[in-house]
């Protein structure tokens, strides 16, 4: 370490794990991972010295999340190797991070900004539970997190492991928001598989609509269906059109229908069905705050 050490590093230096379990210290470290450019790989790299061997009980810590998260955002994608391997040693514990309240923003950083090939093995594991996760209040940020950054096989496979259960996913309050990520993101053929066993499920494409960001996740399906099939669908949709009218957001899936009904190959707005909380929400990895 140089001798002209950053001030907001030297007030933390020492006690940076100590500090960021705490409101006032977790911020004193952030001003510290916030400093001037010049020396600044020196600066992250003494913070995350101070971390090895913390990043589960980080991950879990209201306060110290927001350091790992800020960062895992600020250093080179391999000075955070070490936040990738200890998620993975132990047995389970990536999965355990990605449903917990905090852990998933963590997971969510490493997603955004490591290497690929840090990523894979995270990618792996995580597609194993990605049928539960996606039904996860908060593991389902972390799956629309892997559709968005992953590669196409990977996408692929999260959406085969959804369509093995399909008849518990599309009906958890969760899983609207992973359906348009996985619309969005997978090929069309992948789409069209997954509005497929969708469709083929009695009554299963209705109670998706009646979920909170169902119209945008049910237009999403029924566009990524041929003509004849699509409209098969949405005459179903139609004759029995009772469950949604008794939703609020069965009734905007309705409404949407009658108004416009699906063409196909438009693909979902981007970013329509995000009122679940990409982007707003303190599950998201979006920003770093108290």
């Amino acid at each position: 370490m140089s001798q002209n050490i950053d001030p907001a590093l030297a007030a933390v230096r020492g006690s940076i794990w100590v500090l960021s379990q705490c409101p006032e210290g977790s911020r004193a470290v952030q001003r510290a991972l916030e400093g001037p450019l010049v020396g600044r790989e020196e600066v992250l790299g003494a913070i995350a010295d101070e971390l090895r061997g913390y990043v589960s009980k980080a991950a879990r810590c209201p306060h110290a999340n927001h350091v790992l998260q800020k960062l895992v955002a600020s250093s080179r994608p391999e000075a955070t190797q070490f936040v990738v391997d200890e998620l993975l040693t132990r047995p389970c514990c990536l999965v355990q991070t990605a449903r917990h309240r905090y852990g998933c923003r963590i997971v969510q950083q490493l997603l955004r900004h490591c290497h690929f090939r840090q990523t894979m093995l995270l990618a792996e594991e995580l597609i194993r539970d990605a049928a539960s996760l996606s039904c996860h209040p908060f593991g389902h940020y972390v799956i629309r997190c892997l559709l968005e950054c992953g590669v196409e096989d990977q996408c692929r496979r999260v959406i085969q492991a959804m369509q093995q259960e399909i008849g518990t996913v599309a009906r958890s309050t969760m899983v609207c928001g992973v359906i348009v990520a996985g619309l969005e993101n997978c090929t069309p053929d992948d789409a069209l598989q997954l509005a497929r066993t969708i469709v083929s499920e009695p009554g299963l494409l209705r109670a998706l609509a009646t979920k909170r960001s169902g119209d945008v996740a049910m237009h999403g399906l029924l566009r990524a269906l041929p003509g004849p099939e699509r409209d098969r669908a949405v005459a179903l949709l139609l004759q029995d059109s009772q469950p949604l009218l008794e939703s609020r957001h069965g009734r905007v899936a309705l409404q949407g229908l009658l108004r416009a009904p699906p063409e196909a190959g438009a693909p979902p707005k981007r970013g329509a069905a995000l009122s679940e909380g990409t982007g707003t929400s303190p599950h998201s990895a979006v920003g770093f705050h108290i």
